[in-house]
C-alpha cells in the first residue's frame, strides 16, 4: 500500500460533507428510494439550483454501474457507520471526475470506472459522473483528488469485501 497517498476514511463520520452525500445518496438508490425528495433539495441545499440534476446524474452513474459492474455493489445500509469499498470507489469516481475537469485528461476517471465496470466505460458513462462533478464543484462540493480507489492489504492483496 503506498502510504504517501490519502485514502477515504472508514467511517462516515469521518467524511467530508461532499463525500458523506454521495454515499448517503448512493444508499438510498440501492435501497430504492431514489425518488425521496430529501435527496434533491439536499443535492439543491449542497450544490446550488442545479442540485438536482446533479442528483440525477449522479442516480444515472450507480444504476449503471449497478447494472454493468463487474459484480454486484456492496454497499452499507443508510444509517450505518461504516464506509464500503465500493463506497468509497464510487465517490473516488466522481472525484476523478471533478480532477478530469480541472486538467483536462480523463484516463484517472476512464480507469476509475473501468475498475468497476466489466468493458470500457461509455462515453455516457463519463458525461453523467463528469456532469455531477461539474455542478457539484460550482456549488462548493470539492472531493479529495487521491481517494485510492482499491485500498490493499499490506503484501499487495487487494480487499475483496467488506463485512459488516
Amino acid at each position: 500500500m503506498n502510504d504517501d497517498v490519502p485514502m477515504m476514511a472508514d467511517t462516515i463520520q469521518d467524511l467530508s460533507r461532499p463525500e458523506h452525500l454521495l454515499v448517503w445518496a448512493l444508499r438510498a438508490i440501492a435501497v430504492g428510494h431514489d425518488d425521496c425528495p430529501l435527496l434533491g433539495q439536499t443535492f439543491e441545499r449542497a450544490c446550488g439550483p442545479l442540485g438536482g440534476q446533479a442528483f440525477g446524474a449522479y442516480c444515472i452513474v450507480v444504476k449503471t454501474i449497478g447494472m454493468i459492474g463487474r459484480r454486484r455493489l456492496r454497499v452499507h445500509v443508510p444509517g450505518c457507520p461504516c464506509v464500503s469499498l465500493d463506497e468509497k470507489a464510487i465517490v473516488g469516481v466522481i472525484a476523478a471526475a471533478q480532477q478530469s475537469l480541472a486538467q483536462g485528461d480523463e484516463t484517472l476517471l476512464r480507469l476509475r470506472l473501468q475498475f468497476l465496470v466489466e468493458a470500457a466505460p461509455a462515453e455516457s458513462l463519463i458525461f453523467a459522473a463528469q456532469a455531477v462533478a461539474r455542478i457539484m464543484d460550482a456549488g462548493g462540493c470539492h472531493l479529495p483528488t487521491a481517494v485510492a480507489p482499491r485500498p490493499a492489504w499490506p503484501g499487495g492483496r487487494s480487499r475483496l469485501a467488506t463485512v459488516h
